[in-house]
């Protein structure tokens, strides 16, 4: 999945070519509408109003659990075993941010716990918290996930 607001399909008609010969696929998400303008500003000006998409996951995966990956990152071995970890009844599971204003967690590598967020209206929940909040946390939607999930996450 790939959450994205202009990307052509040209691109992923090409990118699909070569993840079929893997096995592979990848699902274009368009995220275009009324309800997906993110037009939060930040003081950070490395954070793009993409960032803020993956509030919009549950509304594309159907999947119970899904791993959510920043794109500045590589992934140099197999993540298989993520999936197997018990998430209870938290909301998501991920690193604790060595970085930052405040402790809390890494928002760039999330198991997300998505029929949880699914069937708790989460994503309304990160839209009101950051339409309240988009000017005044230091780390974009980090932040506002931080502070929604505070003590509720592994």
């Amino acid at each position: 999945y790939l959450l994205n607001q202009d990307i052509p399909q040209e691109w992923f008609s090409q990118i699909r070519i070569y993840l079929q010969e893997m096995g592979g696929d990848l699902i274009d998400c368009k995220l275009i509408g009324s309800q997906f303008q993110m037009n939060w500003s930040n003081k950070l000006p490395h954070i793009n109003h993409m960032t803020f998409a993956r509030y919009f996951i549950p509304d594309f995966v159907t999947e119970d659990k899904v791993l959510y990956l920043d794109s500045d990152l590589i992934v140099t071995g197999d993540l298989t075993d993520l999936f197997e970890l018990d998430l209870g009844e938290n909301y998501l599971a991920a690193a604790r941010s060595c970085f930052g204003a405040g402790v809390g967690f890494n928002a760039g590598v999330l198991l997300i716990n998505n029929k949880k967020w699914g069937s708790e209206t989460i994503r309304q929940k990160l839209i009101d918290l950051t339409e309240k909040e988009h000017e005044n946390v230091e780390e974009g939607d980090q932040s506002i996930l931080n502070m929604l999930f505070k003590d509720q996450y592994l």
